[in-house]
């Protein structure tokens, strides 16, 4: 991702690379809200350059994104 895949996230999510709050602090994500289509979360390490950040990512709507604290 470069940073002229940001867009306006609906509401009030944050855009461009955030620090995860769960318990492993060298992940990050990224919100890219599109207007015509589900925004969309993308979860990877910090720390990934290159290959490795092509290969450890996950990204998935952010509808489905939801806290640890609805599921304890």
């Amino acid at each position: 991702m470069t940073d002229t895949d940001d867009a306006t996230a609906a509401g009030d999510a944050p855009t461009g690379p955030q620090r995860a709050t769960d318990s492993r602090p060298d992940l990050v994500y990224r919100v890219d809200g599109r207007p015509a289509a589900p925004d969309r979360v993308t979860v990877f390490p910090a720390d990934a350059t290159g290959d490795e950040l092509t290969a450890s990512w996950l990204t998935v709507n952010l509808e489905c994104v939801v806290t640890l604290e609805c599921h304890r």
